[in-house]
């Protein structure tokens, strides 16, 4: 009895740190496009790389949890990823090229998926 009851206080736990990494996506964001934005500048290429691959995960995960966000939270996130590309096209650097073009095929992809998820429950379908 007392190890059921131990497993259940641990899958609560987990699910409640679980939740709370998704809540923090949108500052986790906001962190990696403030730092860009100020510093990018200076960045050497290995630098950029380092924030791609950072860039590529959160935009991974914000795709994997798409729809636990509100629509404050995911307003949140791409303006975040918008100063994220302004800063990286500043830089003229063509590895941040290829990302930016890889999360812009993937947040379209969410878009469509939502679309469709709509479209599944009957909202924007033609009326006959």
């Amino acid at each position: 009895m007392k190890r059921n009851i131990r497993l259940i206080i641990v899958a609560i736990i987990t699910m409640m740190s679980l939740s709370s990494c998704a809540s923090m996506l949108p500052a986790r964001f906001d962190a990696l496009a403030t730092n860009v934005e100020r510093h990018g500048d200076n960045y050497t290429i290995q630098q950029w790389e380092r924030k791609n691959d950072k860039f590529k995960a959160l935009c991974h995960e914000y795709k994997e949890h798409f729809t636990e966000y509100t629509r404050s939270e995911r307003s949140r996130i791409h303006n975040s990823m918008a100063t994220y590309v302004k800063s990286a096209a500043k830089s003229g650097v063509v590895t941040v090229a290829d990302t930016v073009t890889e999360i812009a095929n993937q947040i379209s992809e969410l878009f469509e998926d939502a679309k469709a998820f709509f479209q599944s429950l009957g909202f924007g379908k033609n009326k006959e």
